[in-house]
């Protein structure tokens, strides 16, 4: 990682790090905080008279719950503190006040982490509310899955706050440097890029830029096992779509800027699939030649680099193929072109043909790890069919003493499986003869996790009786006044 970027770098893995931390005090600390919790809840009530009349030397401003100590206009808050009488928090996890305080917190009502992202209201140019205004256009076009999820958005006293779903997973800087040379293999490089590019379309074709490029930006979903976008804080309605005469201007670091950047030109689409390119080839070679140059040093380093072909010294052809297309897109880029660029690398070169096998930094789970699921009768129900016709189950985590994964002994006969490993999701080691009575009882537990999960959208976006949803306020994405940019 070149020293130009080291600023960013420390900023971002300094939020990854607090993050990991607070998950894991949480998980220690879960059951003394939540006595404790209640505790300074109590005390916060009794303390809030008492701040309210000395705010003006205090610098706080009061709560129906607890006073709000005040830093550069944004709340300071602690472990265990309650915002907005729901979100307990676990920790700070953002440092940066240009771009509001972002804190890591439990939704008590719906038990829900969430990332809390807070600025002030009468902020015209709050980065928060425009990461909501794309988030919201993410989610109308069903494109949220390349970004997070909106949880709620609302005022609360003076500030805007917006909270968003955590998705677990470590960070690509992370990844990065869990290798032991700092780079990838052909097959995971090219499969991450394929991630970041199709992020980057989304981003595009939304009407926006996002004007900067670090690993510390990603983040793996451990889940769906592909990138999200976790830093939204450089995003930008691009000045090219709306047609009025506005630079688009890089806000990231010179290591993977495009040329333009340091020619000092607007930023167009094409520029950011080039800075996309960069981390690909570091990725893959764990170095840029510029690494080590004085930021005015870069720009001269960079165009020998493309011309003299320094950075496709030890790679195969593709590319070559990769680098001449991209260099040269004067207009609408060809997304697909590059994406089937990617795959040809990772399924020819990389030899990997099945997306499930694993990332260089990802290993399969021990025997241990596993985890041991049993599928049982609700004992609350005198029979499986209940009055509504519908199977009652429930999903309980077990600690047995064995590895197998079956239906409860208690049940009825012809739901026992025998005795042998049951491998989730493989139907050829399910006895024939109860397939699909097996089938049915996975139906039935589908269907009722479907309707929690519509049940907690339905409520989701409601706001409590002192906050004030935002969508009304919001202007849609391709129609901001100019003047307002």
């Amino acid at each position: 990682m070149a020293k130009n970027d080291v600023n960013v770098a420390d900023k971002d893995r300094s939020e990854s790090m607090a993050i990991e931390n607070v998950m894991q005090k949480t998980n220690a600390e879960g059951s003394a905080n939540g006595a404790e919790g209640s505790a300074n809840g109590a005390e916060g009530s009794a303390n809030g008279a008492e701040g309210s009349a000395n705010d003006a030397t205090m610098n706080r401003t009061s709560t129906d719950d607890t006073p709000l100590k005040i830093l550069n206009g944004l709340p300071m808050m602690e472990t265990d503190e309650i915002f907005d009488h729901r979100f307990r928090i676990y920790g700070r996890i953002g440092w940066d006040d240009r771009v509001g305080a972002t804190y890591f917190a439990l939704d008590e009502k719906e038990n829900k982490q969430v990332i809390l992202r807070i600025d002030r209201n009468d902020n015209a140019l709050s980065i928060v509310k425009m990461e909501a205004v794309f988030l919201r256009e993410a989610e109308k076009h069903h494109r949220w899955i390349f970004f997070e999820q909106i949880h709620r958005q609302a005022i609360y006293r003076q500030f805007f706050y917006l909270t968003i779903y955590h998705r677990y997973g470590p960070s690509l800087i992370d990844s990065i440097n869990y290798m032991k040379d700092h780079r990838f293999s052909h097959g995971t490089a090219a499969r991450l890029a394929f991630d970041i590019l199709n992020i980057l379309e989304a981003i595009h074709k939304l009407g926006y830029l996002l004007r900067s490029m670090h690993p510390s930006m990603f983040y793996f979903d451990v889940n769906n096992r592909h990138l999200f976008l976790f830093d939204r804080t450089t995003i930008q309605i691009d000045a090219d779509q709306l047609q009025i005469p506005a630079a688009n201007r890089w806000v990231g670091g010179p290591q993977y800027a495009p040329i333009a950047y340091h020619r000092g030109e607007s930023i167009k689409r094409h520029d950011e699939i080039e800075s996309l390119f960069y981390l690909l080839i570091e990725m893959l070679t764990g170095s840029l030649p510029w690494d080590s140059a004085r930021a005015d040093q870069i720009e001269d380093i960079k165009e020998k680099s493309i011309q003299q072909r320094v950075l496709l010294v030890g790679l195969p052809h593709e590319y070559a193929h990769l680098q001449d297309y991209i260099m040269k897109i004067d207009g609408e880029i060809d997304y697909q072109y590059i994406g089937n660029l990617l795959k040809k690398i990772y399924q020819e070169i990389g030899e990997i043909h099945d997306l499930d096998e694993n990332f260089d930094f990802e290993r399969d789970p021990t025997k241990d790890e596993l985890p041991k699921f049993i599928l049982e009768k609700d004992m609350n129900t005198k029979d499986l069919e209940g009055k509504n016709g519908a199977n009652a189950i429930a999903l309980t985590d077990r600690t047995a003493d064995t590895d197998n994964i079956g239906i409860n002994k208690n049940q009825a006969e012809n739901l026992t499986l025998e005795d042998e490993n049951i491998a989730i999701g493989d139907e050829r080691m399910i006895p024939n003869r109860s397939q699909d009575h097996h089938h049915m009882l996975i139906d039935e537990l589908s269907a009722q996790l479907s309707n929690i999960h519509l049940q907690t959208n339905d409520g989701q976006f409601d706001a409590e009786k002192d906050n004030q949803p935002m969508e009304a306020e919001f202007p849609q994405t391709l129609n901001v006044p100019s003047n307002k940019i």
